[in-house]
């Protein structure tokens, strides 16, 4: 009975020793599974973007081919002319709003009425102006 009660002992450890072998072979499958999927949703969000980009670069051409037109002096001219208006208006409006400032401050800033309604006036003129 020894040599039975031994050798059932020896099936029992090889018994669990395979259990053992199946769950790693279970979870590598299961790793394996997981990253399949998660290798072609990379693949699905790297195609999405290839053809983003190819249809974005579709219009570059076109774009090259209109500053060429325009070329670069007027680009630059047009851009200068842009600033200066800027500069402009923004120093027109600085000034403007100096000046009412002053005479909420000449009329007494303790009159917060006057104030708001000097305040109103000026931002209805810079609406004016835009």
């Amino acid at each position: 009975m020894t040599e039975q009660k031994e050798r059932f002992l020896q099936a029992e450890e090889l018994a669990n020793r395979l259990a053992t072998q199946l769950q790693e072979l279970k979870h590598k499958i299961d790793t394996h599974e997981e990253s399949i999927s998660s290798l072609n949703e990379a693949r699905i969000t790297i195609t999405s973007l290839a053809s983003e980009i190819a249809e974005m670069t579709q219009g570059i051409p076109l774009v090259i081919s209109k500053l060429s037109e325009i070329g670069t002096p007027t680009i630059i001219e047009s851009v200068d002319a842009s600033r200066r208006e800027i500069e402009k208006l923004l120093g027109t409006d600085i000034a403007r709003t100096k000046h009412f400032l002053r005479i909420a401050i000449t009329l007494g800033a303790a009159n917060l009425f006057g104030f708001l309604v000097l305040l109103v006036l000026t931002i209805l003129v810079f609406m004016q102006l835009r």
